[in-house]
């Protein structure tokens, strides 16, 4: 049986400590001794450096005023005085941040967080687990914990993420 592998981007070593093929370089698998190999991403980063593309023509398209942030090892993405439903909370406005994990947009994002902190005009209270601190970059955040449980890798962007924030918000008890 023959069987070779063909470096199509990324770097792949062979199992036994050899080299990375790079370019259109092959590795021959039908050899004896070559068994395993394991292939890996070119580079690595820190994080996230720029918003993926898909996510950033939405927020351009959609007059989305947004700041990337990092704080340590996490990036955040700023929604900057994003309008809030009229006359349900006490600011017309706040800055809702949005904390990308590892491994995003394959990973979905979990709760946002806003900044000030929102309470309801017809209750006098924050709205329903959303009373709890989150610090991010300097600033103390209204935690509002709304988690995803059906991310669709390859699907779901900010943009998903935008629309459940819109949603919360306007159902918020």
């Amino acid at each position: 049986m023959s069987a070779k592998l063909t470096n199509q981007g990324g770097s792949r070593f062979d199992g036994n400590g050899g080299s990375a093929l790079r370019g259109n370089q092959q590795l021959d698998l039908s050899k004896p001794g070559i068994e395993r190999f394991i292939t890996l991403i070119r580079d690595t980063t820190e994080g996230l450096a720029a918003l993926p593309e898909a996510d950033q023509r939405y927020l351009d398209s959609h007059g989305f005023a947004v700041e990337v942030v990092g704080d340590g090892m996490h990036t955040g993405v700023v929604l900057k005085q994003m309008q809030l439903p009229q006359g349900k909370f006490n600011h017309p406005a706040a800055d809702v941040l949005v904390i990308l994990p590892p491994g995003y947009p394959d990973v979905a994002p979990d709760m946002f967080f806003c900044d000030p902190w929102l309470t309801l005009v017809s209750a006098d209270r924050y709205p329903t687990c959303a009373d709890q601190p989150h610090a991010f970059m300097g600033r103390n955040w209204q935690r509002w914990s709304r988690h995803n449980t059906s991310w669709r890798p390859g699907v779901d962007g900010l943009h998903t993420m935008i629309k459940r924030i819109e949603h919360a918000l306007a159902e918020a008890k």
